[in-house]
């Protein structure tokens, strides 16, 4: 069963913390490099839509149900392509979703330790299916709804957190090794 949660996210790490090394992927610098990439990101996938679809992400006043659907999509949508990625799709129950309400920020959050690889491809879900895939559509000769398109480009700055963990994953933890999210910290080891 899949849990939820209204604050930070809960403490994960049971094991002895010795064993475990911790990684920098939260607070001040990573945030600045974050927002660095995803305004980075962002622009090359604005750009990629108008060489795709000429026309695309027109400007004006969305409706209310747009802006709704619009955010279903960046934030519930979002999480849920990172659950999707956990054992049994997260409702194995060591899955967490949830609002932490101070930052402004959801989550979803595996309490067990995964594996490197597994790590990485929860973290690029999002992007790969809200960004990258109707971009794909309007690459084969589709044409994805203005709403959409705005999502795609929206998200791939949203997703730019998700981008720099999943860099520091490939530079710092072994491909054997296996990664835990604890609280606000994130931690790696050898696999055992």
């Amino acid at each position: 069963m899949l849990r939820y949660r209204l604050g930070a996210p809960p403490p994960t790490l049971e094991e002895n913390a010795a064993e475990w090394h911790h990684l920098s992927v939260f607070g001040e610098r990573p945030f600045f490099i974050s927002v660095g990439l995803g305004i980075s990101i962002a622009g090359i996938f604005a750009l990629l839509w108008t060489l795709a679809l000429p026309g695309s992400l027109p400007l004006g006043s969305p409706s209310f149900p747009e802006l709704i659907a619009a955010l279903l999509i960046l934030v519930v949508g979002h999480e849920s392509c990172h659950l999707a990625g956990f054992p049994k799709l997260g409702f194995d129950g060591n899955a967490v979703a949830g609002i932490w309400v101070e930052r402004g920020s959801p989550y979803a959050l595996y309490r067990l330790p995964l594996k490197r690889n597994r790590f990485l491809w929860v973290l690029l879900l999002p992007f790969l299916v809200i960004s990258f895939g109707p971009l794909l559509i309007a690459f084969f000769g589709g044409s994805p709804p203005p709403l959409l398109q705005w999502c795609s480009v929206l998200n791939a700055f949203g997703a730019a957190s998700d981008m720099y963990v999943f860099f520091t994953l490939i530079r710092h933890v072994p491909s054997d090794g296996v990664v835990i999210e604890n609280g606000n910290n994130m931690s790696w080891r050898t696999a055992p």
